[in-house]
């Protein structure tokens, strides 16, 4: 979810001013074993570094999320247990609203993952501040994720965080 809507009235009585507060990644592990995601860190796009605990680790079809501001998510989505929130992101960095570059590395330094997405066509344009969020399409597929064809919107507003969103 890289460009939010604005928030509504009760957001903003809340305190949440900036639609860019309720931002968050969602990861999933698309493997058949355990992921331990201890020490991996997003360098660009987002700052966060995974800590070196239980949270960080990741059985195979689970979801973990970042999210910019832990009080705006849990004000527009709840707090249900089945999202696992593993962190903020750090040092104010947020999701560009008109695309950018995203780097996840291990712990070795080799990149896991590095693309960059866009908010103009043929990239799915409902993600820029339509109210709907970018989605891997076909995420067992392990598609090139520097391919717009590769996402599409979500299939609801606000996006499925935590949760599958097929259509």
């Amino acid at each position: 979810m890289y460009n939010p809507p604005e928030p509504s009235a009760a957001e903003i009585a809340a305190g949440i001013l900036d639609g860019d507060q309720f931002e968050y990644i969602e990861l999933m592990n698309i493997s058949s074993g355990d992921i331990d995601m201890s020490g991996v860190s997003f360098t660009n796009g987002i700052e966060f570094i995974f800590p070196a605990d239980v949270s960080s680790m990741l059985g195979p079809g689970e979801r973990i999320l970042l999210v910019k501001n832990l009080t705006a998510f849990e004000l527009r989505y709840g707090n249900a247990v089945d999202i696992r929130i593993v962190g903020e992101f750090t040092n104010n960095t947020n999701l560009r609203n008109s695309g950018e570059r995203i780097e996840l590395l291990g712990i070795n330094g080799m990149p896991i993952r590095d693309f960059t997405y866009n908010d103009k066509a043929p990239w799915p344009e409902a993600a820029d501040d339509g109210g709907f969020s970018l989605v891997l399409d076909l995420p067992h597929s392990n598609p090139d994720h520097g391919l717009p064809t590769s996402w599409r919107s979500s299939a609801g507003l606000d996006g499925s965080p935590g949760s599958s969103d097929t259509q």
